[in-house]
């Protein structure tokens, strides 16, 4: 576009002497404005405009160059011929009165559309409106770089013809620097004369090289002038159609001249795609050709539309294609391509419109490059196209099959071990568990999440189509899993857009089978669907599918590129890349997607932290809906006991057999229940509880003997079925057939009796039974949950340190040398069953060498599980020398498990420990209670910080009473930090009954450190009235520096007392960040002169000591 309001050397010259020919007012005020509006009032209010003042318009404004288009091709020079133009009707049926000047001749060099033939081409009058005018001649020379100047020739009558390079030099032919009277005399011909086959060739060249006209439009065109001619056109329209027929033709998208004009100027784009469209590329070209190969031809005419192309025109395409789809398809694409804007992503919208076709795995292979030439692409699945695709109505049918299974089969609990016969339905005994969305995928920010939004939450803007939700043994992951499949079966609006939701527990997939493979399984016998044609569905529309896989920690196959396996490839993200995956999963193996930077970006990670308080209370009133007294009492007892509250009652499993044994157990055994610790305690004692209740129905005296007899050969089953489960855990195997236990079928039964087994038979489908020489009906045997198999494993691993050393041996360096935290549960268990055989395995674990620091630290707390489950004081002082060699100082922060906790602590009880930390944890009624008792029981620990840390009334309650009922026996503490939390929490104890301080806590104190983010107050410093202490710092809070302001309130004189009274044997004093005011601090230090032992004060403010006073009296 010409630049407004600047006029070149050459705009002035011709300003000073007008042409009286033309229409200087106009021509003069376009010239100096570039206005478009302009060149509108000139084309209504000019009735005549000579040739030349038209040149000098369409030549004084450069046209838009597309930087794209040929420098040959802008600086072709059209020559173009004529007496005169009369009006005609543009496409949008508005007159514009054309620019006319009769007698003149007109000469225009590059003005208006370089090569622009087509445009020449749809201003010829037609012959209706041609008869009573004088003969027009218009001839183009299109340039070319190999055909510049090619002399050509043509004869016409009154309508112009075109040539082009193939056609023959005539021997009168002429080159654009002929005259004007000349070319006039040389191609005057008879009216009507016409060679058609010049003609047409040319105008196809012509229109091919118009960058003015889009493509489809020029495409149209010409292949309109090659089809058939409508029923009563009359001979001479061979010349080219009207005007009017023109425009009609190419429906709207050729503008009028006025708007040509407009373009010219700068203020109409007409058609912003190039000829040839940015970033379209041959690489692009080659993986459109694989693309076209992988499109059944039953799509052909659905993407055509997709791509805005008629039935009718793509069936043009494909006869002149002789059939062939890919080439049409490839047609279609490429020119769809070129009618895109700039900057367009090629391969994101075509993917989009191969989806909106139900193409979505070739849409997404093309996204992602899995058609790519340049370098190794990884191989995307694509779909079978030799098997027929899946109707709606099958569809809907393996829908329904898959509700029919998950009610018959997922969705039923067997609440009791002693009586597999009774069922419940799923809502009766579900209880909601607590997820977290864990932010970085790492030990950090965990935020509550809703299980309504589980699949709606997005990370970092996008929703994820991996999640994987982590929890440890026992949390309730797979009924979560049996959650999400009665959410689906019964329309939850959470899952009421798959139209399949596939659940499957990954220690039931046989190695080779295929996603098609589990769930042609789940289908009835009728349905004739084959695996190939749902994995196609899976493909095809994998927004409509759900997975669930239950259980990664039980799948036997790894996560690297060589394992081809379905669930792998699932889990790598290069098979059903776009359907959403939730799977399930121990943290172990979690761990093993966190560590791979490609794998983690791609995935939402959510913690199931099991029931929460609320939850557990929820669970064991429906557990004894029949019994509210019982269930009152366990209630009750669960949440006054620290360790059972927060050690097992998050873990749904647990709270299911502290249901059973509480149950069944009288009152003596219910106080056995009450002094429960760890794990395997509780194990031990449900094993136990099993075990008579089966002793109890097969003895039908209850004779001593007899019994110790049937518990004998207890003890010996389960230490046959444990090599079996043993086994099993180190080859990922939970699922296990008859055949198995062939060595100790005798065991397997009287298991199954006592209930340490299940025994079930499945029906297998017609189908598999095609495949493979199975029976109809097949008998699964396995344990009740992977911690049960767990145990019984470690009954088989103890029993051989005492009977075969060596096998015990090869064993557990078996254990150990894959993953220990992989088997911690198996190692908590084995260390449990004996003093000897616990200090092995801590020992052994303690030489495994970890330069990570993070490694180190979670093999430490392993170290420490493991020897709290053991229970040994022997083995707990073991590990603290070994732990806390280099540095005798604890921090137990926020991420630390309450299991881990009451490790270190029975670990403290045993060996000396300086300094203990406490950072942002809520400790209960038991930790609380074991704290106190080690703060008194240790000689070592001298040191003990807490922040924002709150702590059960049960500490403050038992440090108080044992300050004054120990007589001369004192907490070793002597410096202590504590904050607002801490104070609240003493407050709350004294509840206006009792002044308890700090002094009376720790008598023992002699430095003490109150950091803070809140006002200090009077009431503050009488809470931590110290009677012998010396050193005393009140410090602003680390966690916010130089964020919140802590002033220090009071009366100056009343707190110089105040300070006098509560710390009367204070040496030292320190305001540290603290908001006093220069007038005040030099008041409180005015009266604390008055204190009888306090020599120095400082004041430091911002890193800045203000003020340092001495005193020596």
């Amino acid at each position: 576009m010409g630049d407004s309001g600047k006029e070149s050397e050459d705009d002035k010259s011709r300003q000073d002497d007008p042409d009286p020919k033309i229409c200087p007012h106009k021509t003069l005020n376009i010239r100096s404005s570039g206005n478009s509006s302009d060149i509108k009032d000139l084309l209504t209010s000019c009735d005549h405009l000579s040739d030349a003042s038209l040149r000098e318009l369409l030549t004084s404004y450069p046209s838009k160059k597309d930087p794209r288009t040929s420098t040959d091709d802008l600086n072709a020079d059209p020559i173009i011929q004529t007496s005169y133009i009369k009006d005609y009707e543009t496409q949008s049926d508005c007159s514009v009165e054309e620019l006319s000047s009769s007698g003149s001749e007109t000469t225009v060099c590059e003005p208006f559309a370089p090569c622009d033939d087509f445009l020449v081409e749809l201003l010829k009058p037609t012959v209706s409106a041609s008869k009573d005018l004088p003969s027009i001649d218009l001839h183009v020379c299109c340039h070319e770089s190999d055909r510049r100047n090619e002399p050509i020739s043509e004869e016409s009558g009154k309508l112009p013809h075109f040539v082009c390079k193939e056609q023959h030099p005539q021997p009168d032919t002429f080159t654009k620097e002929a005259t004007d009277d000349e070319l006039l005399k040389q191609h005057q011909t008879s009216p009507g004369s016409c060679k058609k086959s010049q003609t047409e060739t040319c105008v196809i060249m012509a229109v091919k090289h118009s960058p003015v006209v889009s493509f489809v439009s020029r495409k149209n065109c010409i292949s309109e002038r090659h089809g058939k001619k409508q029923m009563g056109e009359s001979v001479s329209s061979c010349h080219g159609p009207s005007l009017k027929s023109k425009t009609d033709l190419i429906s709207g998208q050729i503008p009028p001249l006025s708007e040509l004009l407009l373009m010219k100027s700068g203020d109409v784009e007409l058609n912003p795609g190039p000829r040839e469209a940015a970033g379209w590329s041959l690489e692009l070209e080659r993986e459109l050709l694989s693309l076209v190969k992988d499109v059944s031809p039953v799509h052909y005419y659905d993407l055509c539309n997709a791509l805005d192309v008629s039935h009718a025109q793509s069936q043009v395409i494909l006869t002149k294609n002789l059939l062939d789809v890919s080439k049409s398809l490839f047609e279609v694409i490429c020119s769809w391509g070129i009618k895109q804007r700039d900057g367009t992503n090629y391969k994101r919208l075509l993917a989009e419109k191969l989806r909106s076709v139900h193409l979505d795995a070739l849409g997404t292979k093309l996204e992602e490059g899995g058609y790519s030439t340049q370098d190794t692409p990884t191989q995307y699945p694509i779909l079978d196209t030799s098997q027929p695709f899946m109707t709606e109505a099958q569809v809907l049918q393996c829908g329904e099959d898959l509700k029919t299974f998950y009610r018959e089969q997922m969705c039923k609990i067997k609440p009791d071990p002693l009586d597999f016969n009774i069922i419940v339905e799923f809502e009766q005994i579900y209880t909601n568990l607590t997820l977290l969305r864990n932010k970085m995928g790492t030990i950090g920010t965990k935020t509550p999440l809703d299980y309504t939004d589980l699949l709606t939450t997005k990370v970092n803007g996008v929703l994820p189509k991996r999640l994987l939700v982590e929890g440890e043994g026992g949390v309730g992951k797979t009924t979560f899993c049996s959650k999400i499949a009665w959410d689906w079966v019964n329309g939850s609006p959470e899952f009421q857009r798959f139209s399949w939701g596939l659940v499957i527990p990954l220690r039931n997939v046989v190695k080779g089978q295929t996603i098609g493979d589990i769930m042609k399984t789940y289908l009835s016998d009728n349905n004739a669907i084959n695996p190939k044609q749902i994995e196609n569905y899976m493909l095809s529309q994998p927004t409509k599918v759900l997975i669930v896989l239950d259980g990664l920690d039980e799948y036997d196959g790894d996560l690297s590129a060589k394992e081809s396996s379905d669930i792998s490839q699932i889990l790598r993200l290069e098979k059903f890349k776009q359907c959403i995956v939730l799977v399930t999963t121990r943290p172990w193996r979690a761990d093993q997607i966190k560590s791979n930077e490609g794998l983690s970006r791609s995935y939402a990670f959510i913690a199931v932290e099991g029931f929460s308080a609320e939850n557990v209370s929820t669970y064991i009133s429906k557990y004894f809906v029949n019994d509210e007294k019982a269930g009152s009492e366990l209630s009750q007892f669960i949440e006054v006991n620290g360790v059972i509250k927060e050690n097992m009652a998050p873990f749904p499993i647990y709270v299911a057999m502290l249901c059973i044994l509480w149950k069944n157990c009288d009152s003596e055994k219910r106080e056995t229940i009450r002094r429960l610790k760890t794990f395997s305690q509780l194990f031990e004692q449900m094993i136990m509880f099993l075990g008579d209740h089966y002793v109890s129905k097969v003895v039908k005296v209850l004779h001593e003997a007899h019994l110790d007899k049937e518990k004998e050969i207890i003890k010996l089953c389960l230490q046959s079925i444990g090599s079996i489960a043993f086994t099993g855990l180190l080859n990922k195997k939970l699922v296990f057939n008859e055949v198995d236990f062939s060595s100790c079928k005798e065991a397997m039964e009287t298991c199954c009796r006592i209930g340490v087994l299940s025994r079930e038979n499945r029906n297998v489908s017609r189908w598999k039974r095609t495949f493979t020489a199975s029976q109809p009906i097949t008998t699964c045997v396995f344990f009740p949950h992977k911690l049960f198999q767990e145990y019984i494993a470690s009954v088989y691993l103890a029993s051989l340190y005492d009977t075969d050393r060596k096998k015990y041996k090869r064993s557990r360096r078996k254990v150990l040398r894959k993953n220990p935290q992989e088997f911690r549960y198996l190692l908590y268990f084995t260390a449990a069953l004996g003093e000897e055989v616990g200090l092995d395995i801590v020992n052994k674990i303690q030489q495994n060498d970890f330069p990570n620091v993070q490694q180190r630290r979670r093999n430490n707390d392993l170290i420490v599980d493991v020897s709290f489950e053991a229970n040994n004081k022997d083995t707990a002082k073991a590990v603290g020398q070994w732990i806390f060699a280099d540095r005798r100082m604890l921090t137990i922060d926020k991420n630390m498990p309450a299991h881990t906790i009451s490790g270190y602590l029975f670990i403290m009880e045993q060996h000396g420990m300086e300094t203990l930390v406490f950072r942002s944890r809520s400790c209960g009624p038991t930790v609380s209670r074991d704290l106190a008792d080690i703060l008194f029981a240790s000689n070592s620990l001298s040191r003990l910080e807490f922040y924002r840390t709150s702590l059960d009334d049960d500490f403050y309650k038992l440090m108080h009473t044992q300050v004054y009922t120990m007589a001369g026996d004192k907490s070793s503490i002597k410096e202590l930090v504590v904050d607002h939390q801490f104070l609240n929490g003493l407050q709350k104890f004294n509840n206006g009954d009792i002044n308890v301080t700090i002094g009376d806590l720790f008598p023992s104190l002699t430095q003490l450190t109150f950091a803070t983010c809140h006002t200090v107050s009077p009431g503050d410093i009488e809470r931590l009235a110290h009677s012998s202490l010396a050193v005393l710092s009140i410090e602003h809070g680390e966690e916010v520096e130089g964020r919140t302001l802590v002033p220090l309130i009071g009366e100056p004189a009343s707190l110089g007392q105040l300070f006098s009274n509560s710390f009367p044997q204070l040496t030292c004093l320190t305001f540290r960040g603290l908001l006093m005011g220069n007038i005040r601090s030099e008041a409180i230090l005015h009266y604390l002169k008055n204190h009888l032992h306090l020599k120095s004060v400082r004041y430091v403010y911002q890193g800045h000591v203000c003020r340092n006073c001495h005193y020596f009296q």
